[in-house]
């Protein structure tokens, strides 16, 4: 019959690394919305006229932080109306 040795220093490890992985899937699920805004300000590549307008504006880390996450553009008529086609009756919109 085969028999396996069991090294103490071998569990521990693992139990610590398992620890470590469930702890970090539990930080990322419950921050969810910061890990995916974080992604979106990583892989956005402001314009000039949107960099222009955050220091003209003089926002904090944080308000360009949430600024950039809404990956905002500036927008002729034409184009803003081409993205923004609804048309509301009672109030107007800001795209």
């Amino acid at each position: 019959m085969l028999r396996l040795k069991f090294n103490k220093g071998n569990t521990v490890v693992s139990l610590t690394i398992s620890f470590l992985i469930i702890v970090i899937a539990l930080a990322i699920a419950y921050n969810r919305q910061f890990v995916i805004d974080q992604f979106t300000v990583w892989n956005y590549k402001p314009s000039a006229e949107v960099t222009a307008l955050v220091n003209r504006a003089g926002m904090s880390d944080s308000g360009k932080f949430f600024y950039y996450a809404s990956q905002p553009k500036l927008d002729g008529t034409s184009d803003f109306n081409t993205e923004c086609d609804r048309v509301e009756n009672i109030t107007s919109i800001l795209g």
